[in-house]
């Protein structure tokens, strides 16, 4: 019985899949990482980083993996959702605007000269999105991102809590995508960061002077090195019946995907993503 259940099962979940599946590159089914728009109704994506669905063709949620990954690791709250919403869809023109929310909260942190620290972050990016189907190979985007950080922690000394305050700046970025569809199934996507305002880091710590006496700091750190902060990338997307393969290579300034921080490290930043899409 328990036998007959499971291949009814199994049989009732490769009918729906191979009924609904739309990964391939059509005109209905596009790229939602690097434009505006959005997975389809009842649309899913399970991936290796990002986990998708569409509640309408214009709405969709999602979030990344890494943050849940930690929760083990930190024995702390660790989570991030996001939400993304096409409002125009008209003419081959898209627009959509996407908010994410990351909180992470670490306790007996050990790192450096830091030997046993607490401290909670909350990341929020919000995004403007703009794409225009040119034809049927070309697609360009643009984004204007806000990513607004906060950062707080208690640790045992000044430098410390400058260690903790290193992230903490907020920052406006502007990154232009184009896409070409060499088939249905190859895309070559190239894209371009750029980060023309950083904010100054505000370090607010309480610091424990002895037994008895606990001091508040609060500093700035200078973010003179992120200012004007770039990156190009290039890459392809494979995209079959339900399976997407994403890969590709920048070089310019660290960006960490999803949090959208930038570091002022200037490295080759490799690009890696599977995920299934039904």
């Amino acid at each position: 019985m328990v036998k007959r259940l499971a291949a009814i099962g199994a049989f009732a979940l490769s009918s729906l899949i191979s009924l609904s599946a739309h990964a391939y590159h059509t005109e209905e089914d596009r790229q939602s990482d690097f434009s505006a728009y959005t997975l389809k109704q009842n649309q899913f994506r399970l991936g290796l980083f990002q986990q998708e669905y569409g509640i309408l063709d214009s709405w969709m949620v999602g979030t990344y993996t890494v943050p849940w990954l930690l929760m083990p690791i930190t024995q702390s709250p660790s989570f991030d959702l996001y939400s993304k919403w096409k409002f125009i869809d008209i003419g081959g023109w898209a627009a959509a605007v996407r908010a994410t929310v990351f909180y992470f909260n670490v306790t007996d942190f050990q790192a450096g000269s830091i030997e046993s620290g607490d401290f909670r972050a909350t990341v929020v990016p919000l995004s403007l999105m703009l794409s225009h189907v040119f034809d049927e190979e070309w697609t360009a985007s643009f984004e204007t991102v806000w990513v607004q950080t906060s950062i707080s922690g208690a640790v045992d000394s000044s430098s410390d809590a400058s260690a903790f305050g290193a992230g903490a700046q907020s920052n406006f970025q502007l990154a232009a995508t184009g896409e070409y569809r060499i088939n249905k199934v190859v895309a070559v996507n190239l894209i371009g960061r750029f980060v023309p305002f950083v904010t100054d880091a505000r370090i607010s710590s309480n610091v424990s002077v002895d037994e008895a006496t606990e001091v508040a700091i609060t500093a700035d750190v200078s973010a003179e090195d992120l200012r004007n902060a770039w990156q190009i990338q290039s890459g392809l997307t494979l995209s079959w019946k339900t399976f997407n393969l994403q890969f590709g290579a920048g070089y310019g300034n660290l960006f960490i995907p999803g949090v959208r921080l930038v570091g002022a490290i200037k490295t080759v930043m490799p690009d890696f993503d599977f995920y299934f899409r039904f």
